[in-house]
């Protein structure tokens, strides 16, 4: 982030003013992802296949998810359902938000933020009662 802030300057962005608004986002992202890792690696521990089909779920997720490309193109090329299929995926509205705060200067909706709070916390209790519920045979397993 600190990278994209030197560009963003350089290409004179005016982004300064959502600086805290970026940081909220990226404490809801790594606890999202902090949610998402204890859950897959308690899981990982009693199925050794679900690395190597992580990392195909993982390449699906990323070009499902509008990270290079603005969601505006798809907008008229998709279906409706499928487009609203493709909004139920949390890294859209991460990606969303992260596009309005660094690149368009405007604040993300507090629907959006309050969503993306949500599935962050969802995510971080599941993933830390579904760690805490298994590691108790993580060492006979392994």
């Amino acid at each position: 982030m600190g990278l994209l802030g030197v560009v963003l300057l350089l290409f004179q962005m005016s982004f300064l003013a959502w600086i805290p608004v970026t940081l909220v986002l990226m404490v809801l992202l790594a606890a999202f992802a902090g949610g998402l890792g204890l859950a897959l690696s308690a899981v990982g521990v009693y199925f050794r296949d679900l690395p190597y089909l992580w990392g195909i779920v993982l390449q699906v997720w990323f070009f499902a998810t509008p990270i290079v490309y603005p969601p505006s193109l798809l907008e008229d090329k998709l279906p409706e359902w499928a487009y609203n299929v493709m909004r139920l995926n949390p890294m859209f509205g991460f990606a969303e938000a992260f596009r309005a705060t660094l690149y368009d200067g405007t604040a993300p909706g507090a629907r959006t933020l309050l969503g993306l709070a949500a599935v962050s916390f969802v995510t971080l209790v599941a993933g830390w009662k579904i760690f805490g519920r298994l590691s108790s045979r993580f060492a006979e397993e392994i």
